[in-house]
């Protein structure tokens, strides 16, 4: 099956682990030939009960690769409230053993290594971008000298907090945060480290007052790093300066 040119893998769910209230990831085995690296996302098909449904918009989720391949699943971390969307609705109802479809693996928010220190700004389950590239700098600190996790939610059920807890590699650091104002102080401590690259992934409205705040207090937008199309990044950028002080 393709969808505008792109084919579609099929993988099988195989369980689901509760991260948190409403926070569940899905794991499913590697599609035959699917590999990937940290940053990487994905589009999830998720069809509810009905196998032979045409995908269609409402379907479909663009969503971060929350694992590495040698972990032997490729994972999707997300929230799922009342009132949910379509998507997501179809996805609860999924049980292991149901097969799904993926396609489209795109890596926008690389992890650099251009020995400059990494900040990893993320607001609730965006964190899932960054769970892979802490794996990655688990197995080889090269070219980064640190690697700082930053996660901001105000509701409470923050997501791989203990894992990340566990992580003794020099260089790491992990920080939770519930509030905007703990938030900025926390990145008012990170902005002594010289020439780091900031990736932020959360909501438009986060990426824009965190990026925001972050020219505001003298990083260059060189420095900035978003998952987003290079045309969404350059309109965001654009919103940003014109957000300044």
């Amino acid at each position: 099956m393709e969808i505008t040119g792109l084919m579609i893998q099929s993988a099988e769910l195989l369980d689901i682990i509760e991260e948190s209230e409403n926070t569940y990831t899905y794991r499913f085995s590697i599609p035959k030939g699917m590999t990937w690296d940290a940053g990487t996302n994905a589009h999830l098909v998720a069809t509810g009960s009905d196998k032979n449904f045409t995908p269609s918009k409402e379907s479909v989720r663009h969503l971060s690769i929350c694992s590495l391949p040698d972990e032997g699943y490729i994972g999707f971390s997300t929230r799922i409230r009342e009132g949910a969307s379509i998507f997501k609705q179809n996805l609860k109802v999924t049980e292991p053993g149901d097969k799904l479809q993926v396609f489209g693996l795109k890596n926008r928010l690389p992890l650099l290594r251009l020995d400059k220190p990494v900040v990893m700004i993320s607001m609730g389950v965006g964190i899932a971008t960054f769970r892979p590239m802490v794996l990655e700098y688990a197995q080889d600190q090269k070219g980064i000298p640190n690697l700082i996790n930053l996660n901001i939610d105000k509701v409470g059920s923050a997501i791989y907090k203990d894992e990340m807890s566990k992580f003794n590699i020099k260089g790491f650091e992990s920080y939770y945060v519930n509030s905007r104002s703990a938030l900025q102080q926390k990145i008012n401590d990170l902005l002594k480290l010289e020439n780091a690259e900031f990736h932020i992934v959360g909501s438009d409205e986060f990426l824009l007052e965190t990026g925001t705040y972050l020219l505001n207090n003298g990083i260059a937008e060189s420095q900035i790093k978003l998952d987003k199309k290079e045309g969404r990044y350059m309109i965001m950028l654009e919103n940003m300066k014109k957000s300044r002080n």
